[in-house]
């Protein structure tokens, strides 16, 4: 792969890899901040076992009438090996906006089944067109502020491999506007280019799981910020609560 091909923030992932390489299996402790996500005992959403049956066209636009944050929004990659933790990862992140971001069930959209009532199940087409009304047809004047859109193997909507640039810059033009417009929008990914161009250049943070520790419950993660060109390293504990709050049931489409 030619270095020119990466973005800012993927040749930062590159050296940092080499620094903290994941490591599956084992215990890692160099942990330099703590992040306490405990389960917060939030009441069942619609049952996991359901297809989603939910479109777009049931949606009505949104509109934030209510202040927004200068801390709040931006777009965030998920990226490591497959059972690595990164869907934990950024589910865990999910409930941590709700519980400290003023985020609501019914401010979330994704391709997945997640354990808060009011979020919004979506099959992987049906969230592509919610992502256009989001980040293009719809934007600007308060229509849309203040989400958060979570897409699962997000190479199934928009692949790198199969000349998918046009239709994800068609629906996802203001991407760059997220973070003014307190928009969240999480993607998981497996090691490699895996998206569009368009969506990496918006890309401004990932975070990669580096080691689960199972007699702590912790998982250990590094975030790669683009913009601010900074490394952390961070860990989710306790993480086991985590898996019985989402569910993809990637078959069903």
């Amino acid at each position: 792969m030619s270095m020119t091909q990466l973005t800012k923030l993927e040749l930062m992932e590159r050296k940092a890899d080499k620094i903290y390489p994941f490591v599956p299996g084992k215990i890692n402790h160099q942990s330099e901040m703590l992040t306490s996500l405990g389960n917060q005992g939030v009441a069942q959403g619609r049952i996991a076992s359901a297809r989603p049956v939910e479109t777009s066209d049931d949606i009505p636009t949104p509109v934030w009438t209510e202040p927004l944050s200068f801390i709040a929004g931006g777009v965030i990659k998920y990226r490591g090996p497959m059972k690595s933790g990164k869907t934990r990862l950024m589910i865990a992140k999910t409930f941590q906006f709700i519980d400290t971001m003023g985020y609501r069930g019914e401010d979330i959209f994704a391709n997945c089944w997640i354990d808060i009532p009011g979020a919004h199940w979506l099959s992987n087409e049906e969230l592509k067109r919610v992502l256009k009304r989001a980040f293009n047809t719809e934007a600007g004047n308060g229509r849309w502020n203040h989400k958060i859109f979570n897409v699962m193997e997000a190479d199934d909507l928009y692949s790198h491999i199969t000349q998918s640039d046009k239709r994800c810059y068609e629906d996802l033009q203001k991407a760059s506007q997220a973070c003014k417009r307190n928009q969240y929008l999480q993607y998981e990914i497996h090691d490699g280019l895996g998206v569009p161009k368009f969506l990496r250049d918006k890309t401004e943070i990932s975070i990669k799981p580096l080691a689960l520790d199972e007699q702590e419950d912790k998982l250990s993660f590094l975030i790669c910020n683009g913009a601010y060109e900074v490394n952390l390293v961070d860990w989710v504990k306790p993480i086991s609560w985590v898996n019985d709050k989402y569910r993809r049931f990637d078959e069903l489409w």
